[in-house]
């Protein structure tokens, strides 16, 4: 057997079920042609728009007031800290939970989603790719009045090689560009005309049903991308937290201990990430983090 087929035979076994894809909170097909149902389930995967009018901001969790292009209505400045409390102490600056918050924003943002509204979802089964293929996919967001959006998405074949890399304009006003997070800034994104529906086109012509995806928290990435697929591999399920869900180990942790040396020469952090998740896999099926 050849590398790929070695890999794919064990990824394969640990691939999610469809039970695991919906608790694990990936989109799934609904009963209408590209709508999407998902599990709803706060402070695990999603949560769900407070009302039509309202979002809950993902840092602050404060609920705030939206207008009708889901702009935040009163310019407040968010405070917030990047690591959440463990024993009654913030890992990001050391402050106790009754202390001042380490990090301010001049908006608040969100990542709730609207359940009933999930739509234009394209499906993996759909394309006409028949081979077997392994793949590792991430995606760095931005945040916009449509909530989280797709602004970068790399793709990494088994041997930690790009297959497909761009930047994608989102479709909604940028609120934030995260860039604590996703590495991106405003100059990144100038003159950028690639919409997510290219990346669809794209995605169809790489992935199809019997493609196995690689990916870390990949339900995120999934529904930002609008795509469903059904042979999945996660690294949260790969390393599972020893206390269970909801806690999940960061990629930075798994990086951290797996791949203490990882070096990739890369611009987007999704680059480095999508390689992380694909050595991940490697490593859980026996092979070497690289080939």
């Amino acid at each position: 057997m050849s590398g790929l087929s070695q890999l794919y035979a064990r990824l394969n076994q640990r691939a999610l079920s469809e039970a695991q894809l919906f608790n694990y909170g990936f989109p799934r097909p609904g009963i209408l042609p590209g709508k999407a149902r998902v599990r709803i389930h706060p402070d695990t995967f999603w949560t769900a728009h407070p009302s039509p009018k309202e979002r809950t901001c993902e840092r602050c969790k404060k609920i705030y007031e939206v207008d009708s292009s889901g702009y935040p209505m009163v310019k407040e400045v968010c405070r917030w800290h990047q690591r959440r409390a463990k024993n009654g102490i913030h890992g990001c600056c050391g402050r106790s939970t009754y202390g001042k918050t380490c990090k301010t924003s001049p908006l608040h943002v969100t990542s709730d989603i609207d359940p009933d509204n999930l739509k234009g979802f394209i499906d993996t089964s759909d394309s006409d790719i028949s081979s077997i293929s392994v793949f590792a996919l991430d995606c760095e967001m931005v945040s916009t009045t449509r909530g989280m959006e797709v602004a970068a998405i790399t793709v990494v074949d088994y041997q930690c090689k790009v297959v497909y890399e761009t930047m994608v304009q989102p479709e909604g006003r940028i609120i934030d560009y995260n860039t604590i997070f996703s590495g991106l800034t405003q100059d990144d994104l100038r003159g950028v005309t690639t919409k997510l529906e290219d990346v669809h086109t794209k995605l169809m012509s790489l992935v199809g049903v019997r493609t196995i995806l690689v990916g870390h928290g990949l339900h995120n990435d999934l529904l930002r991308l609008q795509v469903f697929h059904g042979r999945v591999v996660d690294t949260i399920a790969l390393y599972p937290h020893p206390k269970g869900l909801p806690a999940k180990n960061p990629l930075s942790f798994l990086k951290g201990r797996y791949l203490p040396h990882l070096s990739v020469n890369a611009g987007l952090k999704c680059r480095e990430d999508a390689v992380a998740t694909m050595m991940l896999a490697r490593l859980r099926c026996g092979f070497t983090a690289s080939p």
